[in-house]
């Protein structure tokens, strides 16, 4: 499994790069975000996008099942 602190860089180093575009929000900025963060992602090994997809289904599966940590987990991947 991927590192939590690897993993959580990816995403905050693709919405920085997304943020830096002064896309309309939302929905613009979701997507931007979504092309940065697919951009990151290709600069990964395959063996090392596999890892971050487990840590994604990982951290979205224990999202759900918590409560107290959800809402803020949710807005950090977005």
């Amino acid at each position: 499994m991927m590192d939590e602190n690897r993993f959580w860089e990816i995403i905050d180093s693709s919405r920085q790069e997304a943020t830096k575009a002064k896309i309309e929000l939302p929905h613009g900025f979701i997507k931007y975000h979504e092309k940065t963060l697919a951009d990151a992602l290709r600069k990964l090994s395959p063996q090392e996008i596999v890892v971050f997809d487990d840590r994604l289904s990982t951290t979205l599966i224990r999202l759900t099942v918590g409560t107290g940590t959800r809402l803020f987990g949710i807005r950090r991947l977005w």
